[in-house]
């Protein structure tokens, strides 16, 4: 007659605790995602300044207290989804290193790759002026502490493409990206900063096309 082993019930129930944990993580992960995925699409048909944290619950069948509980201020919100469309933005910078034969075709192919980014667009220069203004200062670090480890990586795959110095290429990337900052601000203007560009041609200068304007800035940036 085989003996069997004592069944330990409170390693049963340890385990159990740890499965039901793990599926609430996955669930709230899970619910997080959905959250970005539908500001992204807030975003691409409507301005930042449109845009409510009502707006995205109702649009997920949410309440709002359950989604404050993920993103407690729209800046929050918003500045998540900043951090992920720009690591998006980086990572295909430094494809496109690997790629590209020479630095005037890398320099093309991300200014046109950022142009079509209108979710980036919309809240890369609200950045600094905006969305850092109303989070914890934990999360503003880690994005800032993202952003730093994205201008190295992309430094580094710019001097072993290209044969840039180390250093120098970090103050290129970094420089690009203030770059991309400011001009997201001059060339996405508000609608009525638009409207007042519109009664005067001589005002368009206020409005420059975007990725024209980006390949010159990176060019004179590479080169200066």
């Amino acid at each position: 007659m085989s003996s069997r082993e004592p069944i330990d019930s409170r390693t049963i129930r340890r385990e159990y605790v740890n499965m039901k944990r793990a599926v609430r993580i996955d669930q709230k992960e899970e619910r997080r995602e959905a959250i970005l995925r539908e500001a992204r699409k807030f975003l691409e048909s409507r301005e930042y300044d449109e845009i409510t944290l009502a707006d995205v619950a109702e649009r997920l069948g949410l309440v709002k207290g359950t989604l404050y509980r993920y993103f407690p201020t729209r800046e929050t919100l918003f500045l998540e989804l900043c951090d992920d469309e720009l690591g998006a933005w980086f990572e295909s910078a430094r494809e496109s290193a690997r790629v590209e034969p020479d630095t005037e075709a890398w320099i093309r192919a991300v200014s046109a790759d950022c142009a079509g980014r209108k979710p980036l667009l919309k809240l890369v220069g609200r950045i600094h002026v905006i969305l850092e203004r109303n989070v914890e200062s934990g999360r503003i670090a880690g994005f800032k502490a993202a952003t730093l480890e994205r201008i190295e990586g992309l430094a580094d795959a710019l001097s072993e493409a290209y044969g840039i110095p180390s250093r120098r290429a970090s103050t290129f990337i970094l420089e690009a990206y203030v770059a991309l900052v400011g001009l997201a601000q001059i060339a996405f203007p508000p609608e009525s900063v638009k409207a007042a560009i519109a009664t005067n041609s001589a005002f368009a200068v206020f409005a420059p096309p975007f990725e024209p304007t980006m390949r010159s800035m990176l060019r004179r940036l590479l080169l200066s």
